[in-house]
């Protein structure tokens, strides 16, 4: 019976040694510069990529005050934000910012040097849009959809 439960046991929280967090690049960044480095040395198109709060952009039409508004509310008030958002141990990486338009980017990290940008806006002049992150398993995407 004994055997039995320390098996049990041992079983119950395999998972949970495994899916410790592993420490990587990511992990060391604490300025805009240096996401902004990273985000740069990914990719050769990324040159000229800035990061930006949601609450700097400046929108031409109307939606301004609104979209800080509802950024402000959410509290989502930096430029990029770090979770383990696809739960493998290594911390990922949301990115608000500036490339050509406004951009919501995540930057996967699979471990190693294995790090890749993913867009999470979709659209062009998809500006007032708000990831918030609940957990590191649930971001909530927000947006403001365009008038038919």
């Amino acid at each position: 019976m004994h055997k039995i439960f320390l098996f049990t046991l041992f079983i119950t929280t395999l998972p949970t040694v495994f899916a410790q967090h592993r420490p990587s690049k990511i992990d060391s960044l604490t300025s805009n510069e240096a996401v902004e480095k990273l985000i740069r040395s990914l990719d050769k198109d990324y040159k000229d990529f800035s990061l930006k709060s949601i609450t700097a952009f400046n929108r031409s039409y109307g939606e301004n005050d609104f979209c800080k508004r509802i950024a402000d509310s959410l509290q989502i008030t930096k430029p990029f934000y770090k979770a383990d958002f696809d739960q493998n141990g290594y911390t990922d990486l949301l990115v608000i910012g500036d490339f050509s338009e406004f951009a919501v980017l995540v930057v996967l990290n699979y471990g190693g040097d294995s790090l890749h940008i993913k867009w999470l806006t979709r659209r062009s002049f998809q500006e007032c849009t708000f990831p918030k992150i609940i957990n590191d398993s649930i971001t909530r995407y927000y947006y403001m959809s365009e008038p038919n």
